[in-house]
């Protein structure tokens, strides 16, 4: 097998404290779901999991439940798009369409079917094209349309028009609800009216991809190609100028949510880049790194902090809150893994092509990693790596060798050793 991976775990045996010492390396595991395992559109958009962690997604061709084995499709009465999906603290599961939203409850059967609340809409409002997004608090609902936001209190629905049409894509953030207007500023649903934020007037040229919580009362207000701005949640809004900034403008950001530590953002070009408080990345992955796709439509953080990702062309999981990490041909590691190695500030991995080795530095930047080199004179089979009296021993086809200053040098004119 030419392609592998290595589990660093694996080697914790021989070093305990290498999961803290390699945290930044590596990729996490991931999993790919293709359109030929869920059998629906590989276009996707949202992804909820509900409080029995059945997961769901909305996709071009209805709902897609998935129990971690079987995958079911459900439709909408109009067979439309779902754009968005939500759950409340109960667990039920809200579906956003086209010209069309409900929510998901079992039939007598005991299996999920949809239920449309459309005639509880006054027929003026029945046209709202797309909805977008979905929010849920205690037991309302909002859903939101570019025209505008559908309130459901459990029994009722009563329809809050935009002040312009169209808006953009509303939020709802620190117990508040912020339509942002393209040309005006940034609304927000009071006493059931939208009233404009003084001083979101200097952002209104951007277009808004996300507003997420910030700590202190604040948010963050992520913008698809002008950077991040930092809302002090009464009327200033100032430039974030976080590292992450330059990234996210070439790549034009698509989606972005809130995590347990930090925040996950999706680009239209370039994948996922997982940031920490102060906006320096901690991780970064696309299709070169083991996504089916580099446009990321929607990402959830499920009940093990783990993270879903909706795709343009597909489904990925991606286990960030695992210990283990992966190294493989992807990350310029080629050949079958044998061994692996922390040394102070230097990861040594060992393939059957040779024996590699990077820095481990705890401000390495994902977006720019240090990249694995070959320690010299190790072409070929490694068969172990062993620290012995403070040196590093490699036991190699052509033989023992001593790793001095990442060179390899003979031990013996003995050919093959496995164990010293």
């Amino acid at each position: 097998m030419k392609s592998f991976y290595f589990a660093l775990l694996l080697f914790l045996f021989l070093c305990p404290t290498l999961p803290a010492q390699v945290k930044g390396e590596g990729v996490p595991y991931i999993k790919n779901y293709s359109l030929k395992e869920y059998q629906a559109s590989p276009q996707n958009w949202a992804v909820v999991q509900d409080h029995r962690g059945i997961m769901y997604f909305g996709n071009n061709y209805g709902v897609l439940e998935f129990d971690g084995n079987h995958w079911r499709k459900l439709g909408l009465p109009n067979r439309s798009t779902v754009h968005s999906l939500a759950v409340n603290k109960e667990g039920r599961v809200y579906v956003g369409g086209q010209d069309e939203f409900g929510y998901l409850q079992p039939n007598e059967s005991g299996v999920m079917a949809y239920v449309s609340l459309k005639s509880l809409i006054r027929d003026d409002d029945k046209t709202f094209a797309d909805v977008w997004n979905i929010f849920t608090k205690d037991d309302e609902v909002f859903f939101c349309t570019v025209s505008g936001v559908y309130h459901f209190d459990g029994d009722s629905i009563q329809v809050y028009k935009t002040p312009y049409d169209p808006t953009g894509l509303p939020f709802y953030v620190q117990g508040r609800l912020l339509v942002p207007v393209p040309g005006q500023g940034i609304f927000e649903l009071k006493e059931e009216r939208l009233s404009l934020i003084q001083g979101s007037e200097t952002i209104s040229e951007y277009n808004i991809a996300s507003i997420l919580p910030y700590p202190g009362g604040k948010a963050l207000i992520i913008t698809e190609e002008q950077g991040i701005f930092i809302y002090d949640g009464y009327n200033g809004f100032s430039p974030s100028n976080w590292p992450v900034e330059d990234f996210l403008i070439k790549n034009k950001v698509n989606t972005a949510t809130a995590l347990t530590e930090g925040y996950a953002i999706g680009t239209i070009l370039n994948g996922l880049v997982v940031i920490d408080m102060d906006g320096r990345p901690t991780q970064h992955l696309n299709s070169s790194k083991g996504l089916q796709n580099s446009t990321v439509r929607s990402i959830y953080q499920d009940h093990k902090e783990n993270l879903w990702l909706a795709l343009n062309y597909g489904i990925d999981y991606v286990e960030v809150n695992s210990p283990f990490k992966v190294f493989n041909g992807r990350l310029g590691l080629p050949g079958t893994g044998y061994a692996s190695l922390v040394n102070q500030s230097t990861l040594y991995l060992g393939t059957s092509d040779g024996l590699f080795y990077k820095p481990i530095a705890d401000d390495e930047n994902p977006l720019n990693p240090l990249p694995l080199k070959r320690v010299e004179n190790t072409e070929g089979q490694v068969y172990n790596l062993q620290q012995i009296g403070g040196k590093i021993i490699l036991s190699h086809h052509n033989g023992p060798f001593e790793i001095v200053v990442n060179k390899a040098v003979r031990l013996s004119e003995h050919r093959g050793a496995w164990l010293v």
